[in-house]
């Protein structure tokens, strides 16, 4: 049986210190492409904000996660609009979620 991870409160304070995504300039525009199901990985390169690893801290901290979850419907339309590029498989379906 899998033990479902712990998760603690963060401190929002504590996190914009040191968050990178907090201190750019372009915050806003960052969250928008988080909610808009764009990569974590090609936001962090775009906008140089170190890794994917800190754009999903600070979408954790501020509870990205679940706003952008309420949007399936556009992850959905984006994996229709590119299936008329590619072979769309269970497995790339999957993938694009």
């Amino acid at each position: 049986m899998k033990r479902k991870k712990k998760t603690r409160a963060v401190s929002v304070k504590r996190h914009g210190r040191d968050c990178r995504v907090c201190l750019h300039p372009l915050r806003e525009q960052i969250e928008a492409d988080f909610l808009a199901w764009e990569p974590m990985a090609q936001i962090a390169e775009e906008y140089g904000v170190g890794s994917r690893k800190s754009v999903s801290r600070h979408a954790r901290a501020f509870n990205l996660f679940s706003e952008r979850d309420k949007n399936v419907s556009m992850a959905l339309g984006r994996i229709i609009e590119r299936g008329a590029n590619c072979r769309v498989t269970a497995a790339t379906v999957v993938q694009a979620c």
